[in-house]
């Protein structure tokens, strides 16, 4: 995903267009793996081969389990969730 992408993107449940970017694995101007989280409804969408996968809750499926398999312990105080697919934050986090 280009990272410039990130300007026009709205998150497909609550329309907020408030997403952060978590890289995992980016070049200069590309995310190949990593992760969107909407700071309004809390969900979360991931990076797959430069491919972001953002649909709505109904449309989701096991690959979200597969991808927090992967990845999904390396956004430092973000922690994945897959029912529904929202992030926490973890407050004991350093």
């Amino acid at each position: 995903m280009r990272k410039s992408l990130l300007q026009i993107l709205i998150c497909p449940v609550c329309l907020s267009d408030e997403l952060v970017l978590l890289p995992i694995d980016e070049s200069k101007e590309e995310v190949n793996y990593g992760v969107l989280l909407c700071s309004s409804c809390k969900r979360w969408y991931p990076i797959i081969n430069g491919i972001p996968h953002m649909l709505p809750d109904e449309l989701r499926s096991s690959e979200d389990e597969q991808f927090i398999k992967k990845v999904g312990n390396r956004f430092g105080k973000y922690v994945l969730k897959t029912v529904p697919p929202v992030y926490l934050i973890d407050v004991t986090y350093p």
